[in-house]
Parts: C-alpha cells; structure tokens; sequence
C-alpha cells in the first residue's frame, strides 16, 4: 500500500477484497452452522 496513490483502486486490489470478503462470510457462515447444529444436539 505505500507508495499508491490515495484514490488508486486496482483490479487486483478489488479481487483481494472480494476474496477476503467472501472467505470471511464463509467462515461465518460454517460457525453459525455449528452453532445450530450444537443447540440441537447434533455434531457436525
């Protein structure tokens, strides 16, 4: 990042975002899962 220009978005820039983006939700999403899962009494 040192060195960019303030306001320079790249495309590789906006694949990284999306990327982490996408894995975050995923990870939430396993979590939130497990957590259901565990309330009924099943182990994933």
């Amino acid at each position: 990042m040192a060195g960019r220009a303030v306001g320079k978005w790249t495309r590789d820039d906006d694949d990284k975002l999306v990327a982490a983006t996408l894995d975050n939700k995923r990870k939430g999403l396993e979590a939130a899962i497990r957590d259901i899962m565990a309330s009924q009494g099943t182990s994933v």
